[in-house]
């Protein structure tokens, strides 16, 4: 019986897809090539005793070697965790703590972390003088034979570990098995229709999921993809799309926001661009309308999902005009509930708080029983195991969903629960508004939102007249901003995410990044 997991897509794609290009950043992997390789990585791994269930840590820039470092260590069995380059030494050695790593992938940009690692061995990707100590990458794919044992384990071992904050603020993982992965890639796969002929342009870390999970839907059609880094995702985006050749642009709303300056201000010029997919956080639908009018015939893709189960739902872009303001329905083979704070389900139209079942639904918090037991839990009707997000939304009768919001991020103001967002798509509706953020006054009913300006020169009435009195005829009068402060960009996570923590810590520098 033939056992399905996460090496098994790289191996078919190889099958169908030998000759063609696979992963590109500095230099290009066909499909042969990069399959070749994680052979030989895995079987190197295999013989220096990386076995079933044994943790590899994978902490580069975004390139293709993290995807390599990846599939060779799900090949024999191992669990990888790919962690931003940008981490901080506590919080590396917090996870470190918790996963204990058989091996670990470095670069010469996070070379000054190796001595967290202990006697852990190394492999050393890329050029740079890096220490002595461990394997360098590319003399061991010169050496090595492609021979790596069979997959020792089950579909539903876990695979994959990607790490996000915890409700206490610690670094946790998410646990995804071989199933897991795989399930949602085909579901989503089903909705996005990716072929062959694309290039998938990456400029979101490897670190975060969606970006990772490119990989796994390219290999999945034979698609190829580029993966560049944060500094390409800047003023240079529009020059790497169009010599890159990119086809579909995954992306978080800062991206998109940064898209639309730069298509303000340079035209489109020879773009290949076909589909646009947003998720991480709420597009604005003003955003939409603006990348809909500056990239005609370009599909966008709204998106719903979470790192506890990768993806819930999917708007097609026909679906846009009938459904303003929902981010999809339910991917085939997942259940999604809106339920009470009894754990009830509601009937259409009323908010509450989102709950999934599906094969996507991972396995839990790695080391974290308690955060776990918090978010997985059973069904309302007894019907198995379930995934509580943690966000609200409402679902209507056709089961469009609509994000309300997270319902960490509610706040109560004036003697009203408001959400952020509520305000922030209505600020980011006027026309010369880039970006929006709102935070809190702590201990005081006194809101602040914090905006950023489009390029065009739509800012400069808003600035002279005041954004106020544009949101006055917009805005119930509880959720009116105190007080504006226009800023040059707003704080991002290394996901690209609004960063409301940073952005918080703002009100104390008058408004100053």
């Amino acid at each position: 019986m033939f056992t399905r997991h996460l090496s098994g897509l790289l191996d078919e794609a190889e099958r169908l897809h030998g000759d063609r290009p696979f992963l590109s950043d500095d230099h290009t992997f066909t499909y042969a090539q990069f399959a070749t390789a994680t052979r030989q990585l895995g079987g190197w791994l295999a013989r220096r005793g990386v076995q079933r269930g044994d943790r590899a840590i994978i902490l580069t820039r975004n390139r293709a070697e993290q995807a390599l470092a990846a599939f060779a260590t799900a090949r024999v069995g191992g669990i990888f965790a790919v962690l931003h380059g940008a981490i901080r030494e506590a919080s590396l050695r917090r996870i470190l703590g918790q996963v204990t790593p058989a091996v670990a992938f470095l670069d010469e940009t996070t070379a000054h972390l190796a001595p967290a690692f202990g006697d852990v061995p190394i492999v050393w990707v890329g050029g740079g003088a890096l220490p002595s100590n461990g394997a360098r990458l590319e003399q061991l794919l010169a050496r090595e034979p492609a021979e790596c044992p069979p997959f020792p384990g089950v579909d539903v071992d876990p695979v994959c570990l990607i790490y996000t904050s915890g409700s206490t603020g610690a670094p946790r993982g998410v646990t995804l098995s071989h199933d897991n992965i795989l399930f949602v890639v085909a579901a989503i796969q089903e909705r996005l229709q990716y072929v062959p002929e694309d290039v998938v342009g990456v400029f979101l870390p490897l670190s975060f999921d969606y970006g990772l999970y490119q990989v796994f839907l390219a290999a999945q059609v034979g698609a190829s993809v580029f993966i560049g880094g944060a500094e390409l995702a800047g003023a240079a985006l529009l020059a790497t799309l169009e010599r890159q050749r990119i086809t579909v642009l995954p992306g978080v709303p800062t991206l998109f926001a940064a898209l639309l300056k730069l298509l303000a201000r340079g035209g489109t010029r020879t773009l290949r661009l076909r589909a646009l997919t947003n998720t991480g956080a709420h597009l604005p639908l003003s955003h939409v309308e603006q990348l809909r009018q500056h990239l005609p015939g370009v599909s966008v893709f709204l998106m719903y999902g979470l790192t506890e189960c990768k993806r819930v739902s999917i708007l097609l872009p026909e679906e846009l005009e009938a459904h303003p303001g929902s981010v999809g329905r339910a991917l085939p083979g997942t259940e999604a509930m809106v339920v009470d704070e009894e754990g009830r389900v509601l009937p259409p139209g009323s908010v509450g708080e989102l709950v999934l079942q599906g094969r996507h639904v991972a396995l839990g918090y790695w080391q974290a029983p308690e955060e776990t037991a918090l978010r997985y839990r059973t069904h309302p009707r007894g019907l198995g195991r379930v995934l509580y997000s943690g966000d609200l939304f409402r679902m209507d009768a056709e089961g469009f969903l609509q994000f309300v919001g997270r319902r960490d991020f509610l706040l109560k103001c004036r003697g009203f629960r408001i959400h952020p967002l509520e305000i922030e798509e209505v600020a980011c509706g006027l026309r010369g508004v880039a970006e929006a953020g709102v935070v809190q006054e702590p201990h005081v009913d006194r809101l602040h939102l914090f905006v950023t300006a489009s390029a065009s020169e739509d800012a400069a009435p808003l600035r002279e007249t005041g954004l106020l009195d544009a949101l006055a005829s917009r805005l119930e009068s509880y959720k009116m901003p105190d007080k504006v402060h226009w800023v040059p960009e707003l704080p991002k996570t290394p996901n690209g995410k609004l960063d409301r923590a940073a952005l918080a810590g703002l009100l104390g520098t008058g408004g100053r990044p």
